[in-house]
């Protein structure tokens, strides 16, 4: 196969870069910013060329709304997982929660997709709703690393441990989503530090809950800063 057909077959469809700049347009403004109108200005091409594309814009937004989706649970995931802090102390939690408030200032406009799009019916709301889910599951994959990493655990969890981390992990994604509600409207450094302050405890009291639950539920006894965590 000649080099010219391998850069064919990597150009990305015509599809694929109005879905592209559609998502571009999320990330700049928000829900409002897209429009057919807007996306035809962008891609340089009649307002009626769009549907050559997608079949309404529903679909464009539903796809459009993944990718940005995506895009910010990576860099949440990359501010949690930072190679120069392990999450063991209050100290590094703040870390993190700076870090994270940092990420939803920089993406407010992709939150603003959850707001305006996760409870609509039909394909776009299926989107949003999806893409929330599985933000929660690598939550919950973080959270089972952890405990795995601090009680030496190596087996398998049961079905019942499974939908436990899950429920916690919808937890953790419902506090930083509501954090982060209060960070787009705010510019003010003083509220920003009030609400790392905010997060760090959240994260902390979750992390508690957490644990205390999972006592209860593989009868495993976690440490922390030299006392068990009461598990009621």
């Amino acid at each position: 196969m000649t080099a010219a057909v391998h850069r064919a077959e990597r150009k990305p469809s015509r599809r694929d870069e109005i879905i592209a700049l559609a998502a571009d347009l999320l990330r700049e403004g928000g829900p409002t910013a897209l429009t057919s109108v807007s996306v035809a200005e962008r891609a340089g091409i009649s307002q009626s060329s769009v549907y050559r594309h997608v079949d309404n814009m529903d679909e464009l937004a539903a796809l459009a709304g993944k990718r940005v989706l995506t895009d910010l649970a990576g860099a949440l995931a990359a501010a949690v997982l930072s190679a120069d802090i392990d999450g063991a102390a209050a100290t590094d939690i703040s870390v993190i929660a700076n870090r994270m408030i940092d990420v939803m200032k920089e993406r407010s406009t992709t939150y603003e997709v959850v707001d305006r799009w996760q409870f609509v019916d039909g394909p776009l709301g299926e989107a949003v709703r999806s893409a929330v889910d599985d933000s929660c599951r690598t939550i919950a994959m973080l959270l089972e690393h952890r405990w795995r990493r601090e009680t030496g655990w190596a087996d398998p969890f049961d079905d019942d441990t499974v939908r436990l981390q899950l429920t916690h992990a919808h937890s953790f994604q419902a506090d930083g989503h509501a954090v982060a509600r209060v960070v787009r409207t705010s510019d003010d450094p003083a509220t920003l530090g009030a609400l790392t302050t905010v997060l760090t405890s959240r994260m902390i009291g979750g992390w508690h809950a957490y644990v205390a639950d999972m006592q209860r539920q593989t009868g495993v006894r976690l440490s922390t800063g030299g006392a068990e965590i009461d598990g009621g």
